[in-house]
């Protein structure tokens, strides 16, 4: 408790405290050394969480929102849109220029993968109307 009042005029972002179970350790310029905060009685901390949660809501944002990537296939790059799912986890991939090409991967390098096996798919789907059809497959 000495060392927490002595150094409570440091500014916060100076101040490293870590929770184990009900216990508060404060840590000391020595990386090897914890102080007891909770030792001696219980100790209040005032701790402004804006700045806090305004780099979650960033974060938020930036994960939740659509990315594009570029996959290759047969020697051509296609785009390809990945939409995070914040429910279930991992991507669901949509590539325009290929109308109905869809997938899913549980993170980047499984959708990634997971695109360029339905691009491949995709082209490799007959498009050429069959003799007595005019109805095109895709």
């Amino acid at each position: 408790m000495k060392w927490l009042r002595s150094h409570a005029d440091q500014p916060l972002a100076t101040l490293a405290l870590a929770a184990q179970g009900k216990k508060v350790f404060a840590l000391t310029d020595d990386p090897t050394k914890l102080i007891e905060a909770t030792g001696e009685g219980q100790v209040v901390l005032t701790i402004s969480v804006e700045k806090v949660a305004r780099h979650l809501e960033r974060g938020v944002t930036e994960i939740s929102a659509p990315r594009e990537v570029a996959v290759r296939v047969r020697g051509r790059a296609y785009r390809a849109v990945l939409t995070p799912d914040l429910e279930a986890g991992g991507y669901t991939v949509e590539v325009p220029e290929l109308p109905g090409c869809r997938t899913e991967g549980d993170d980047l390098v499984e959708a990634k993968r997971m695109t360029r096996d339905a691009i491949e798919v995709w082209l490799s789907v007959d498009k050429r109307p069959r003799s007595g059809s005019r109805t095109r497959l895709g």
